[in-house]
């Protein structure tokens, strides 16, 4: 009698179903590498723009060395004590020393945080006679932490915070507005629609000005806690709006700031709500420290 041949032994289920997971895994490993490869090459383009973006540019004693006209982008910074020009003011910063002065032409936009002491000096060109800082409406400003700031011929503008600050934020420090520099067109969602200023003090000299800030609770144009104002010549808070106190200039809490009037030119309204501080001080010896 004839015998028939053994036939292997059919796989389990749970045999038929480890397979399929191996096979699943091995897939997505393959996707996965696919996508990490893909993205390590967006990462390394991305990585070598911003560092396009960041690096130097040429400085107009280059240009002149390579007999090219030198042409302002829309935002150079060229520190005054080297020479070395850059496209962004953050950049700039980084590459300065306490007491340098920087020569800001075009449009610089995006926020800036200082902790040193500098001159912020607007050049006027003829494409961009308004030298400006623009934030962009990422943020604050210029972000100021125990440092010692004078902005000169400078608008500061398109600051946009859901905290404090939308123009600038001074922590401590010294802030001044020379030579017709302006914060406007600033929010805040809390205070200081134009300045929050915590413990520093700002001063506003020649025809300087805070106008046409907003806050979504006090201090439209500026905020003051703890701080002090000082207020000279021909300058001007006003045109500034907060949806509860102190649309023009707010002390919190009441009196433990000091806002110096110290000139009959100075204007302070009107703002909405047209409600001043209520003590104004004496003004001190020396109004522009």
């Amino acid at each position: 009698m004839r015998t028939q041949p053994d036939r292997p032994d059919k796989p389990d289920r749970s045999t038929r179903v480890g397979v399929v997971v191996l096979v699943l895994v091995g897939v997505v490993l393959a996707l996965l590498v696919a996508v990490m490869s893909s993205f390590e090459r967006s990462t390394d383009a991305a990585l070598a723009g911003l560092a396009e973006m960041l690096a130097p540019t040429a400085t107009p004693r280059e240009a002149e060395a390579s007999d090219e006209t030198p042409v302002y982008g829309p935002c150079v910074v060229e520190i005054e004590r080297t020479g070395d020009t850059f496209s962004v003011l953050q950049t700039a910063v980084f590459g300065s020393v306490s007491g340098d002065t920087l020569e800001i032409r075009g449009v610089c936009v995006g926020p800036t945080a200082i902790r040193t002491r500098l001159a912020l000096v607007g050049v006027p060109t003829t494409e961009q006679p308004n030298p400006t800082l623009d934030g962009g409406s990422f943020g604050t400003v210029l972000a100021l932490s125990n440092a010692r700031v004078a902005l000169l011929g400078l608008t500061v503008t398109n600051g946009k915070t859901p905290f404090r600050g939308g123009g600038v934020y001074l922590q401590g420090g010294w802030l001044s507005l020379d030579d017709s520099s302006s914060v406007t067109g600033n929010t805040a969602g809390w205070q200081g629609g134009g300045i929050y200023n915590l413990g520093g003090t700002v001063t506003l000299n020649h025809s300087s000005s805070v106008t046409g800030n907003t806050a979504g609770t006090e201090g439209g144009g500026i905020y003051n806690l703890d701080g002090t104002v000082i207020l000279n010549h021909a300058s001007s808070v006003t045109g500034n709006t907060a949806e509860g106190d102190g649309g023009g200039i707010y002390v919190e809490p009441e009196g433990s700031g000091p806002v110096y009037v110290c000139s009959d030119e100075v204007r302070i309204s009107p703002n909405d709500p047209d409600d001043p501080p209520k003590v104004l001080q004496v003004c001190p010896d020396d109004p522009t420290a």
